[in-house]
């Protein structure tokens, strides 16, 4: 997460801060701007320096931090101040949402952590224990752990339902922790720091993995992607940089600002990241290849925060007492698969009373394929008591071009039982900065007549280059927030051509791997329903299986994000429900250089040997054949090596064999084994059985879990 303004003590500045002033007269005001290239919105209401901004989770609001000592909640669509948070002594420093958006989370130079209820404003709980102001704060996926960093040169730990600390970590140096973010899956922590370090941590364990010098001045801003493979990194150098987060690996440097760094995001899709600096510009990069992509100039004073919203189309930048909410213009080279997303500003016209109440603005969606809209569909904004009604597309003509969209759609709108009518809408819009603004006419077909006129808001998203990962990607899908403990079930989804494969993880149930049954699981319409299967072959090896639950999911897809619900049983038959939280992803290709790694679990048959993990990591050149590797046994009964490795991987299935030769004696049977392996992959991860050979005969069975190292 992005600190606030960069305040460093040991690095004090011939900036006088508290003497720059701006005061607003009046309630907080928005001001709205029809300009491409001008702001959507600017929000004032801050009395001084706004020194952090965050979206919440569903890209409606947006929340603010200033050394006015308050906390704002701002409507995106209004443009309004909602509610204001008091209770901080002293400069508000940092600000985030939790992940399911009820929460805040918020950081002061009273040193205090605080968590707020969105819904009515109250304090929750207060976190006390730093020594020094609060620079960065950030939550866990499953808003169970809150980390801070702090000017005591420490980042903590927090449980955050009792506040209780959980660990404190140092970087053992007399510079402030600047700023901190927890990896997307929550299995890491970064760090960055004033002396130019940043550190990789264990979050489950505290545990440092990786120290780097980074920067050749003070960091000031760290965040992760969102698949969690890379970290960027901003400093006072003047420099943006981007690193491999599994090896600490630099991936390129970005330049171009002429003055220190304030803040850097990734954006939610992973193809840009946004940096702000002292320079007064606010700058859009590739982050696939490093090039400057467009550059907000001339504000009227630094940037001292900025984020992306869910959807990747909006950057909301913290410009001295106001926020400012711009429209990203970027270019779609080689992009022939745009994502198209239009809402009416009112209710169709005609619609019986039952269903008018509730049918408030319907928003349309469409593909864009090489200049073609495809698949268009028609979703209805509902109220908490609205019947079935859904709405249908009959057919649809529209024209489409650099500047705009004109066109017609039938839509029939329906329960269960009933239709209650259809209608004609036509639509009349320009196109400026790859947002849409314009007219519609929507009219009733036959019975009742009668039309109604309105406007609509839409934006235009680069899909995917390279297909549409909602037909073929990887989908990361937690279950947490009531299975038993408190723990959770990750399932790991590949989706090829339309199909569901999967398999799952979870440290309550066992900690080996799980299988899933998919069959029953469906994507239409944006939603992810049905049931899973949770199971695994027993030691015995005789086709009997251990049940670890049958889940129902309800969930639905916005963009790249997948929240829902689910219910079912657990372990022992135990009654569950919760919440379903994940993402969808491009399945990356894997690099030439990268290291494959693969870990045969528990076999189930062939003495002490099998009852330990074998660990086996190895590279191939670009033809596939093997390279280099090496083996490792976890409990050092004995030692092997690696000595040829056959594997292919087509349409994500992964098999081949690995072949290893034992030096040692004992339980364990010295010489030439061979491990077939037979899985599936999903993203960076694979998963499935293997069979154990040793001169020519089985000799052990069991599941394997491997990866990716880039």
């Amino acid at each position: 997460m992005n600190p606030f303004f960069v305040m460093i003590p040991q690095f004090v500045k011939p900036i006088a801060l508290g003497f720059l002033f701006l005061v607003l007269m009046g309630a907080a005001s928005p001001v709205h701007s029809t300009e491409a290239k001008k702001p959507l919105l600017v929000l004032k209401g801050h009395k001084d320096w706004v020194t952090s901004v965050a979206f919440s989770p569903d890209g409606k609001t947006v929340v603010s931090g200033s050394e006015d000592k308050t906390i704002r909640i701002w409507s995106i669509e209004s443009g309004m101040n909602v509610r204001t948070l008091r209770g901080h002594e002293a400069g508000v420093s940092a600000v985030t949402f939790s992940k399911d958006g009820k929460r805040i989370v918020s950081g002061s130079w009273d040193k205090t952590l605080k968590i707020w209820n969105v819904a009515d404003g109250k304090e929750l709980l207060s976190l006390e224990g730093h020594e020094e102001h609060i620079t960065s704060v950030d939550i866990s996926f499953d808003d169970l752990y809150v980390l801070s960093g702090s000017g005591d040169d420490t980042l903590k730990v927090w449980d955050a339902k009792t506040g209780e600390e959980i660990y404190t970590l140092s970087h053992d140096n007399e510079y402030d922790v600047t700023s901190v973010a927890f990896s997307p899956d929550g299995q890491r922590i970064v760090s960055g720091d004033g002396e130019h370090q940043l550190k990789i941590w264990n979050a489950a364990t505290g545990e440092e993995l990786r120290t780097i010098v980074a920067h050749e001045g003070a960091v000031s801003g760290v965040g992760y992607s969102t698949d969690g493979q890379r970290i960027v990194s901003g400093s006072w150098d003047r420099n943006v940089k981007v690193w491999n987060a599994l090896n600490g690996k630099p991936l390129m440097t970005l330049k171009g600002h002429t003055k220190d760094i304030t803040s850097v995001a990734f954006s939610p899709n992973e193809k840009y990241i946004a940096s702000a600096s002292e320079d007064q510009t606010l700058r859009v990069w590739n982050a696939q290849t490093g090039k400057l992509i467009h550059t907000f100039s001339k504000q009227s004073e630094n940037i001292s925060s900025l984020a992306f919203d869910r959807k990747s189309t909006q950057l909301i930048a913290a410009n001295k007492n106001d926020l400012i909410l711009r429209p990203l213009k970027f270019s779609k080279p080689g992009s022939k698969i745009q994502r198209v997303r239009i809402k009416l500003d009112k209710a169709l016209t005609g619609l019986s009373p039952k269903v008018r109440d509730w049918v408030l603005s319907p928003e349309i969606e469409f593909l864009l394929i090489d200049g073609k809209v495809v698949s268009p569909i028609i979703q209805l904004k509902r109220g908490w008591t609205v019947p079935s009604w859904k709405g249908v597309i009959g057919s649809s003509r529209f024209k489409f071009s650099a500047s705009k969209l004109t066109g017609a759609m039938i839509a029939v709108i329906h329960s269960a039982k009933t239709v209650s009518g259809k209608y004609n809408i036509t639509i009349d819009a320009t196109i400026d900065n790859d947002m849409i603004e314009g007219t519609y006419t929507s009219a009733r077909i036959k019975v009742g007549g009668g039309t109604k006129k309105g406007t609509l808001r839409g934006a235009i998203q680069d899909a995917h280059v390279s297909g549409d990962p909602l037909h073929d990607g990887v989908w990361t899908i937690h279950l947490f927030d009531g299975l038993p403990g408190g723990e959770v079930l990750s399932l790991y989804v590949d989706r090829h051509e339309g199909k569901f494969t999967a398999f799952a993880f979870s440290p309550d149930f066992t900690r080996r791997p799980l299988d899933v049954d998919t069959s029953g699981l469906t994507f239409k319409d944006s939603k992810l329903a049905g049931v899973v299967s949770v199971s695994r072959l027993n030691k015995a090896n005789d086709g009997t299986r251990s049940n670890f639950g049958k889940y129902k999911i309800d969930a639905k897809i916005a963009g790249s994000k997948v929240r829902g619900e689910f219910n079912g049983t657990s372990v022992n038959e135990q009654a569950v429900s919760g919440k379903i939280r994940g993402e969808i992803r491009h399945r990356r290709p894997i690099p030439k250089d990268a290291t494959l790694w693969i870990k045969c679990e528990d076999g189930y048959t062939g003495g002490a040997m099998w009852q330990n993990r074998v660990f086996f990591q190895f590279k191939l050149n670009e033809k596939g054949a093997f390279v280099e590797g090496k083996a490792n046994n976890n409990k050092g009964v004995f030692k092997a090596t690696l000595d040829d490795v056959k594997v292919s991987l087509t349409n994500n299935r992964l098999r081949g064999t690995l072949k290893s030769t034992v030096k040692s004696s004992g339980s364990v049977t010295t010489g030439d084994y061979i491990f077939k392996l037979d899985g599936q992959r999903a993203g960076d991860v694979f998963y499935g059985r293997f069979f154990t050979q040793l001169g020519g005969k089985e000799v052990s069975v069991g599941y394997f879990v491997g990866g990716v190292r880039r």
